[in-house]
């Protein structure tokens, strides 16, 4: 009977360890799934800054379109 006893209470344990180890990898897959959503929010805020620097880009070219027709009436008014 203290075998038996003894035995039990090392399956006790070794569930004990079992329910924590999965606590552990759940704790493990939060973590993931929240870096996971860090770079998602890192990659849209990366979109963004593209499209930024594309309109950017497009109204400098028109301001450019812009001072070569005023340089071409300058011309033409001198």
């Amino acid at each position: 009977q203290e075998e038996a006893v003894q035995y039990i209470d090392f399956v006790k344990i070794e569930q004990n360890e079992a329910v924590q180890y999965i606590e552990f990898v759940k704790t493990v897959q939060e973590e993931a799934f929240q870096y996971i959503e860090s770079v998602k929010t890192v990659q849209e805020e990366a979109v963004q800054y593209i499209e930024f620097v594309k309109t950017v880009q497009e109204e400098a070219v028109q301001c450019i379109g812009s001072v070569k027709t005023v340089q071409e009436e300058a011309v033409q008014y001198v």
